[in-house]
């Protein structure tokens, strides 16, 4: 099984994880509170989330919900 975990930061290339994750093709996207976010950016819906999400929008929030 391979998984990956997004966390909270900088990602000065969107397109480069984008294509990292679809080329990889995880069976598991992880998102740890902001990484949500990132996941959102690269049009990912994360399989799992975990975090008090204090660093994300109610919008991101209420969407994957």
């Amino acid at each position: 099984m391979k998984a990956v975990i997004l966390g909270n930061g900088t990602y000065s290339d969107l397109n480069y994880y984008k294509d990292y994750l679809y080329k990889y093709n995880p069976d598991i996207i992880i998102c740890a509170d902001g990484g949500l976010k990132t996941a959102l950016k690269c049009g990912i819906i994360p399989h799992v989330l975990l975090g008090d999400f204090d660093s994300v929008e109610k919008e991101e929030y209420d969407f994957i919900k």
